[in-house]
């Protein structure tokens, strides 16, 4: 992994509190001074116009799928996104730009440990860096910092984790989920029978899953295999709570 892509994740101001009126959750925003005078269009949400900086945190407070946003002093102008930018690189540059990114301060989802919170999923996630595929091993890292591996529950979250890693060059993301409890059926690791798939069809005589294998990744094309307790193959993990 390249690490110019990690942004560091440190309270620079902490600008301002809100208890939204869709939700309970209490947000903050802190400036991340790490790509000052830099901005990005592409995939946002909303842009507008705002007389203020707190302004355009309160507009991102009251939309479940904003987590960040940029705002321009000089012209004023609010960008809001669903992304973090823990891998997005911003596309364009101006003077006067300023990036925030929104975090939950009710308890739902402390910021500790890198964990970001995406209200409109209620997902509570913290992207990690690649490490060797060991599902134990990654799985103690996620249990060490107060969560579990990520169990991808939906087509939404799917899409979701989609969006957030594509700008990272790492092919696998270990996942949660096993065959090995109720073997032939998939469930996450507390037993929890799984309903979402999103199986790689076009490998092998019958495609994924191939066999016995006992665990999952995500890979090529974002679609699943199943694969071993180890491989020397790294992996992008998750950990969410």
């Amino acid at each position: 992994m390249d690490i110019n892509y990690l942004i560091p994740y440190q309270v620079f101001i902490i600008l301002l509190i809100f208890s939204t009126s869709v939700s309970s959750i209490l947000l903050q925003a802190t400036r991340q001074d790490s790509i000052d005078d830099q901005y990005h269009l592409e995939g946002a949400i909303d842009q507008f116009t705002s007389r203020s900086m707190i302004g355009c945190l309160s507009d991102c407070s009251s939309r479940l799928q904003c987590i960040s946003f940029f705002y321009n002093k000089n012209t004023m102008a609010c960008i809001l996104h669903s992304d973090s930018f823990i891998y997005t690189v911003p596309t364009e540059q101006g003077d006067g730009w300023r990036f925030y990114l929104t975090e939950d301060v009710s308890g739902r989802c402390p910021s500790n440990n890198g964990f970001k919170y995406y209200r409109a999923l209620d997902l509570c996630y913290s992207i990690q860096e690649p490490v060797q595929i060991d599902f134990p091993v990654i799985k103690t890292l996620c249990n060490g910092i107060g969560g579990e591996l990520i169990r991808i529950s939906s087509e939404q979250i799917q899409q979701y984790i989609q969006q957030v890693t594509a700008a990272d060059p790492t092919e696998r993301i270990c996942i949660q989920g096993t065959d090995s409890i109720h073997h032939p059926n998939w469930t996450f690791d507390d037993g929890t029978p799984m309903t979402y798939f999103n199986w790689d069809k076009s490998v092998g005589p019958n495609g994924q899953p191939d066999g016995n294998q006992g665990n999952l990744e995500i890979f090529t094309n974002y679609l699943w295999h199943d694969l071993g307790t180890q491989s020397t193959n790294p992996c992008l993990f998750i950990c969410e709570k």
